[in-house]
């Protein structure tokens, strides 16, 4: 737990992802939407939080991916994301913390994201992620 202590306020990640239209077309088909023209797909605002680099957060806060759930995750968004938006996410570690649950503690990460577009924020993310068993101690191995 001392590593995820001692990075807390710092930046875990920052990424640059543009909007493709492919992720629009697969919202289209899951929810049997009809496709409109380029020009007017928006990226939904319900899943901007998976535009975060979650697999190395993992890796930097040394987590199992197979011990991690998503607790809860908030969104404000203040702009629109169109299809060939670049967007550059920053991710910051809030905090890191356990509670004991009956006999196993449970590990809680809360990230902090934000979106840019053009150096103006497109949207802000909160991430409260429950690790099972807690945080790893000791030396690896």
């Amino acid at each position: 737990m001392t590593k995820q202590k001692s990075l807390i306020g710092t930046e875990l990640d920052c990424i640059l992802r543009t909007v493709e239209i492919s992720h629009i077309n697969r919202l289209d088909s899951i929810f049997n939407q009809a496709s409109q023209k380029n020009a007017h797909l928006v990226y939904p605002s319900f899943l901007l939080g998976n535009l975060i680099n979650l697999p190395k957060i993992y890796k930097v806060l040394s987590l199992n991916i197979n011990n991690v759930l998503l607790s809860r995750e908030s969104i404000i968004s203040h702009k629109a994301l169109k299809v060939g938006d670049a967007i550059k996410i920053r991710t910051f570690l809030r905090d890191a913390y356990e509670q004991q649950a009956s006999s196993n503690p449970i590990g809680f990460v809360i990230l902090e994201t934000i979106g840019l577009l053009n150096n103006d924020v497109a949207f802000y993310g909160e991430r409260v992620i429950a690790v099972r068993g807690g945080f790893h101690r000791g030396r690896s191995s």
